[in-house]
């Protein structure tokens, strides 16, 4: 649920919902781990969000410039599910390796939304630029399209996963993917020169 825009707000707060875009004012979508906020002992495991799915509305979030409020409501005894306290240590563990990725990051537009159909986005930290893949493209190489402001690559990896060779000439990125990250989401991390010294 996406409420209309209220005359007064510091941030949008859509409710089991996504922006789809980078948007110029803060928003944080706000969901349960299931179909309630709070616990609702009707619910079984099959009606919690996945581990994978967690991680994609984390990354889409920072991606479009958002944040998100996960709901984790604790049972009648003060304890949490244990099929919720499970997505939540997985999903640490993926965010142990995908941290600087997500966390403190700011969106960057790209000059294309998809590889293939599949969609890409970008965050940036500092001189650290990191391109979004959600999914994996038909063939293990990927071509996309960088702004033209973020100066030279230095270093190119994969988070989870081995880069065989890449590229860069004239803002346009080629990756060969040596393996995949066994995730739904390939992160992409570029260590980047400063603009004005870059060759």
């Amino acid at each position: 649920i996406i409420p209309p825009k209220p005359p007064v707000w510091d941030a949008r707060t859509p409710e089991y919902g996504m922006f789809d875009r980078i948007l110029p004012f803060q928003w944080e979508t706000t969901r349960g781990m299931g179909h309630s906020f709070g616990f609702n002992r009707t619910e079984s495991d099959s009606d919690y969000l996945s581990r994978v799915e967690i991680a994609t509305m984390l990354a889409s979030a920072s991606c479009f410039n958002g944040n998100v409020l996960l709901n984790v409501g604790p049972r009648w005894d003060a304890q949490i599910d244990p099929a919720q306290a499970a997505r939540l240590e997985a999903t640490g563990e993926w965010l142990s390796k995908t941290g600087p990725a997500i966390q403190d990051t700011r969106a960057v537009a790209l000059p294309q939304a998809s590889i293939n159909g599949i969609s890409i986005g970008a965050t940036r930290t500092g001189d650290t630029l990191y391109i979004h893949v959600f999914g994996k493209p038909g063939d293990d190489t990927l071509e996309v399209q960088l702004p033209t402001d973020i100066g030279a690559i230095e270093t190119l990896r994969q988070l989870g996963g081995e880069v065989a060779d890449w590229s860069c000439d004239q803002n346009t990125l080629r990756v060969e993917v040596g393996a995949w990250a066994d995730d739904a989401v390939q992160i992409f991390e570029l260590a980047l020169s400063h603009p004005e010294t870059a060759a």
